[in-house]
C-alpha cells in the first residue's frame, strides 16, 4: 500500500519548495548587503536537508513496486491480495524459459577437454526422441574433492518453450570432431599386453592387425591407425580364432 509513502513524499517536496525559496531570499539579501552569512549558511543547510528528505521518500515509495529483474514466466501465486509479507517471503516464482541453463559434471581427468564455447546435446525423459543443442559458457575453477569431478554450465536455447526448468537432462559433450572417422564395434578388439589388435578379413583369412585407438562413442571405438574405410573385420568370436584362420563371410540375409 503506497498511500503513506506517497503522502510522505508530497510532504518532503513541499518542505523542499519552501527551502528553495528561503535560500533564494537569503542569497539575494546577502548579495545586497542586507543579509548575514549565517542566515545564508542556515538556508543552504535546510535546503540540503530537505533535498535528502525527498530522495529518501522517493526511495521508500519505489520499494512498494516489485519489478522482475529479468524477463520470464510467472508460476503459481503464493500470496493472496491483502496479505502481509516480509522480506524473503515468496510471492510468486519467476522462471526464465529462454534460454535455459544446464549444470553437469565431468571427471577431473577430462579437464583439458572442457572449454567455454564447446557444443553439446541434451535429451530429457519428458521429450523422448528429441535432442536440444547448446554450448558451454562457464567452467567451475574448483574441483570437487569428494567426487573428483568438475561442474560445467551451459546455455540451451528454448525459443519454442518445450523445455522447463528442473527437468533431469542427459548431456553429451562434444570434445572433438573427426570427419570420416573409422569406427568399429568395441567387441572386435583383441587386447594383448598393452596393445590392441583386430582380425581383418583378407582373402577369406583372418589377419591379426595392430591398431591404434581414438575416441570411444557408445559401443564403438575409433581406429586412427591400422585400418582404413572399407576393411572387413571379425566382430564375433574373436577369442576362438587365430592369425591365418579361414573365415567365411555370412550374407546380410543370413543375419550377419
Amino acid at each position: 500500500d503506497p498511500a503513506i509513502y506517497e503522502a510522505e513524499l508530497e510532504q518532503a517536496r513541499s518542505a523542499l519548495a519552501l527551502s528553495e525559496r528561503n535560500f533564494k531570499r537569503a542569497n539575494d539579501l546577502k548579495a545586497s548587503g542586507a543579509g548575514t552569512g549565517r542566515a545564508l549558511d542556515e538556508a543552504v543547510a535546510a535546503l540540503r536537508n530537505d533535498q535528502a528528505a525527498v530522495t529518501l521518500a522517493e526511495a521508500r515509495l519505489a520499494k512498494t513496486q516489485i519489478a522482475a529483474p529479468f524477463n520470464g514466466v510467472l508460476g503459481l501465486r503464493r500470496m493472496s491480495v491483502g496479505a502481509y509479507v516480509n522480506p524473503g517471503d515468496m510471492i510468486v516464482n519467476l522462471e526464465q524459459i529462454d534460454p535455459l541453463k544446464v549444470d553437469f559434471r565431468i571427471p577431473e581427468n577430462a579437464l583439458s577437454s572442457a572449454k567455454v564455447g564447446q557444443p553439446l546435446y541434451v535429451t530429457v525423459d519428458a521429450l523422448p526422441g528429441e535432442q536440444f543443442e547448446g554450448s558451454v559458457y562457464a567452467v567451475d575453477p574448483q574441483v570437487d574433492e569428494t567426487a573428483r569431478n568438475i561442474t560445467l554450465r551451459a546455455t540451451l536455447p528454448n525459443r519454442n518453450g518445450k523445455l522447463r526448468p528442473g527437468l533431469f537432462a542427459r548431456v553429451s559433450l562434444i570434445v572433438a570432431r573427426h570427419e570420416h572417422a573409422v569406427l568399429i564395434p568395441e567387441r572386435a578388439l583383441v587386447p594383448m599386453a598393452e596393445d590392441q589388435f583386430v582380425f581383418r578379413v583378407v582373402d577369406e583369412k583372418a589377419v591379426m592387425t595392430k591398431v591404434a585407438l581414438g575416441e570411444r562413442v557408445g559401443n564403438e571405438v575409433e581406429i586412427v591407425e591400422g585400418l582404413k574405410a572399407g576393411d572387413t573385420v571379425v566382430t564375433d568370436g574373436v577369442l576362438k580364432i587365430r592369425d591365418g584362420s579361414p573365415v567365411s563371410l555370412l550374407s546380410a540375409a543370413a543375419g550377419s
